[in-house]
C-alpha cells in the first residue's frame, strides 16, 4: 500500500509538471530501500532484489527499530547487521545482502543518503570500520566507492566516504561528528555525494547529523585525474557490509536513497528535515497535502 501511495503522489505531481526538490524523480531517484515490508528495495531503476548470503555471524534482517523519522515509515523496521558480540577487531560473519549496482548506482556522479545507529554494545571502543555501503567490493578495490563510520580520533564517529578509481587512484573525504552520545545507540543521519567532471576532478562531500544536534558535520575534499568505468551486471552493491561479509556495520540502517546526481546543501537539508519520504520543493507542498488527504479519505 506505501508503494501504491508513493506512487500515486508521484503521479499527482507529475500531472502538474513538478518536480522533487528541483530533480526528476524518474531520472535522478535510482534507489531506495525502506526495510519496511523486506530486504529488497521499494524502488530500483535496476535489479531492486535483495540476494542474501548467510555466514556464521547472526541472520541478517529485519528489526523493528527503525528510525520513525519519516511519516510513512510504519511499522518502523530497518536493515539489521550486527555480529551479536562486543568485538574489537574486523569481523568476518559472511552476512551480507547485496543488490545490481548497474543502473542502481553510478560512479560518474551521485548521492547515497540513509539512517544508521550504531550499536554500542557492539562497537564501544572499537576501531573497526562499520561499512554502511560498499560499492564494487571494499575500498581497497579498483573502481569502487565505500561508506564506513568507525569510532576514533579523539573518541569521536568518524564518517569516511573512501575508494579507488578505475586504476586504483585512492580518495577520501571525511567528518566526524559532534554527538554527545558519539552516535551510539542513536539514529544519525548520513549523506555522501560525488561528482566526476569531464576533466576528470572528482569531487566528495560528507554530511552527518544525530537527531537533535543543531547543525551537519560536514566534509569536502577533490582530486584531479580520476577515471571510473561504468558497472556490468556482476557489479554488487552492498548496504551493512563490504562484498565479502566482513566490515559489517554493527548496528542498524534505515531508508537508505541512492541518486545518480550530486545533491545540494539544501536538498540535504530538505531530506533531514523532511515528514516523508520524498523531497519535495515548497511550491509542491500544498498540491502534495490535498494528495495525501484524498487518499487517506480514499482508504478509509
Amino acid at each position: 500500500m506505501k508503494k501504491f501511495i508513493v506512487l500515486i503522489m508521484v503521479g499527482i505531481l507529475s500531472m502538474a509538471g513538478l518536480s522533487f526538490a528541483g530533480l526528476s524523480s524518474d531520472d535522478n531517484l535510482t534507489f531506495v530501500a525502506s526495510y519496511n515490508n523486506g530486504l529488497n528495495a521499494d524502488y530500483a531503476t535496476g535489479n531492486g532484489t535483495a540476494t542474501v548470503t548467510h555466514g556464521d555471524g547472526p541472520d541478517v534482517g529485519l528489526s523493528a527499530n527503525g528510525t520513525g523519522a519519516f511519516a510513512s515509515s510504519t511499522p518502523n523496521k530497518a536493515l539489521t547487521q550486527t555480529v551479536g558480540y562486543a568485538h574489537s577487531s574486523i569481523i568476518n560473519t559472511g552476512e551480507t545482502v547485496m543488490y545490481q549496482a548497474q543502473n542502481n548506482m553510478s560512479l560518474q556522479a551521485g548521492t547515497f543518503v540513509g539512517w544508521v545507529k550504531a550499536s554500542g554494545s557492539e562497537r564501544f571502543f572499537v576501531p573497526a570500520e562499520g561499512m554502511i555501503f560498499a560499492e564494487n567490493g571494499h575500498w581497497t578495490s579498483n573502481n569502487s566507492m565505500t561508506l564506513f563510520d568507525q569510532y576514533t580520533y579523539g573518541y569521536q564517529r568518524q564518517y569516511v566516504l573512501s575508494g579507488k578509481d578505475a586504476y586504483g587512484n585512492y580518495f577520501a573525504v571525511d567528518t566526524v561528528s559532534t554527538s554527545a552520545n558519539k552516535g551510539f545507540d542513536e539514529w544519525v543521519f548520513v549523506a555522501a555525494s560525488w561528482n566526476l567532471s569531464q576533466s576528470g576532478q572528482l569531487d566528495l562531500k560528507l554530511w552527518a547529523r544525530a537527531i537533535g544536534e543543531a547543525s551537519f558535520a560536514t566534509g569536502a575534499s577533490s582530486y584531479s585525474d580520476m577515471e571510473f568505468v561504468d558497472f556490468d551486471q556482476y557489479s554488487p552493491l552492498n548496504i551493512g557490509s563490504d562484498y565479502w561479509g566482513s566490515r559489517i556495520y554493527g548496528g542498524l540502517i534505515d531508508n537508505v536513497q541512492i541518486y545518480n546526481t550530486a545533491l545540494t546543501n539544501a536538498q540535504i537539508d530538505a531530506i533531514y528535515s523532511s515528514g516523508v519520504e520524498i523531497i519535495p520543493e515548497p511550491a509542491t507542498l500544498v498540491l502534495l497535502s490535498f494528495g495525501l488527504m484524498a487518499i487517506r479519505k480514499k482508504i478509509k
